[in-house]
């Protein structure tokens, strides 16, 4: 079926922020989504150089399987190593106390384009995702986007007046090296755009 639409000779923004579905998955595929960015990508947060830690903890609703990790490539070559903290203890153990040096290596890869992207585990490692009903788990993210200098995605306010952003809903974290990190929240005004999918098999 064709289908037709028109565009005023006056628009100035068509063709400006283009979007492509390479990919749909289906919705039934995941029963839980984790989440605090829920307006979604807004500005980018980093330390002056191409590659940053990133991270969002959260508490599991019910007994589940961590399946997947949902996250922005912000420009194309983007590599990326993930990892998981199970049982994550609480603020000071992570900023203070190196609570995520027990991270476990979940996957790793590379995207050809910037865009989000929905990355699946490896059925062997599915013994330690295992999520228990109340624990505390943290999915974290190492990211090198070439040519960047701040290559993580995050909501924040940006002063448009488009959408209330919520930074009570979200626990990140966002590091240089990987072992010294600081809560987003708090000093950064933002939440990350990390997202974690569980589901019961």
């Amino acid at each position: 079926m064709t289908r037709a639409f028109y565009v005023s000779y006056y628009d100035s923004n068509i063709g400006m922020n283009n979007i492509v579905y390479s990919k749909v998955e289906d919705p039934g595929r995941y029963d839980r989504i984790y989440q605090s960015d829920l307006r979604g990508w807004v500005g980018q947060l980093g330390y002056g150089n191409d590659t940053a830690w990133f991270s969002n903890v959260y508490k599991a609703e019910e007994s589940q399987y961590l399946k997947a990790v949902g996250f922005y490539a912000t420009a194309p070559g983007t590599s990326y190593e993930i990892y998981a903290v199970r049982q994550t203890g609480k603020e000071s153990e992570i900023t203070e106390v190196h609570e995520f040096d027990r991270k476990i290596f979940l996957t790793d890869g590379a995207f050809e384009n910037a865009g989000y992207y929905t990355v699946s585990f490896d059925k062997k490692i599915k013994k330690e995702l295992k999520l228990k009903k109340g624990e505390r788990f943290a999915v974290i993210v190492k990211i090198t986007t070439p040519d960047t200098v701040h290559p993580a995605a995050i909501e924040y306010d940006a002063g448009d007046g488009r959408t209330f952003v919520d930074l009570s809903d979200g626990e990140g974290y966002i590091s240089a090296d990987g072992k010294v990190w600081e809560r987003v929240e708090k000093k950064q005004n933002c939440n990350l755009c990390l997202k974690a999918y569980t589901a019961a098999q």
